[in-house]
């Protein structure tokens, strides 16, 4: 599958897929994170410029959303599932300086105290199925 970034207004695309790319290198880089790639759809190709992002997906992939709308059916295992990957990504990621210089070079500080906290009222209120 094949995802290019929102254009902006200037013409140059915006960088939307780049902590995508890192967080997959980042995974594929450390031998003890290597089993975590199997959660996760895997990037092959980035292009940073054109913001372009080039996917492998699983043999058998269904966009999340459209199951959903075509089903209409919303099965807790699903969430338990994705939950439960989702907790052991943080687990096995959370608090390492290593993988965060990796995930943002640029950062000015490994000070957690520094880092933005994100605003889950606002980003959850823009869930889909």
């Amino acid at each position: 599958m094949v995802k290019q970034g929102p254009i902006g207004r200037s013409g140059i695309p915006k960088d939307g897929f780049l902590e995508e790319w890192r967080y997959s290198q980042l995974l594929r880089c450390h031998d003890e994170l290597a089993a975590l790639q199997a959660l996760v759809s895997q990037p092959i190709a980035y292009d940073q410029e054109n913001e372009i992002l080039v996917y492998r997906f699983f043999k058998c992939y269904r966009d999340l959303g459209d199951f959903y709308s075509d089903s209409q059916l919303f099965p807790p295992a699903i969430a338990a599932a994705m939950g439960a990957s989702l907790a052991m990504l943080h687990g096995a990621t959370f608090q390492h300086k290593d993988y965060l210089l990796q995930l943002d070079p640029d950062s000015p500080s490994l000070d957690p105290s520094q880092v933005r906290k994100p605003n889950y009222r606002h980003e959850l209120g823009q869930l889909t199925p």
